[in-house]
């Protein structure tokens, strides 16, 4: 029988002031958008897909976020839910 063996890596990240800067900017942006599919999605839709169905396209125009955040948001918020 084989193991799968998993590694963490704990690194500590210096960024320079403009990288922090970014960073902070998408953490802010994620937020938002988090919120907003949150008021946006009827409270009775729980499920990522069906939530990722009605309101990706809007929420990527809207936020102006990646397709992996864009999707990192919508998974969140249902998971909340």
């Amino acid at each position: 029988m084989m193991v799968d063996q998993v590694l963490t890596v704990r690194c500590k990240l210096a960024p320079t002031d403009t990288q922090a800067k970014s960073i902070e900017e998408t953490l802010v942006v994620f937020a938002d958008a988090c919120t907003w599919i949150n008021h946006n999605v009827d409270p009775k839709v729980k499920g990522g897909i069906k939530m990722q169905y009605l309101i990706y396209q809007d929420a990527r125009e809207t936020f102006g976020l990646s397709a992996n955040l864009t999707i990192q948001a919508i998974r969140r918020v249902a998971s909340n839910r």
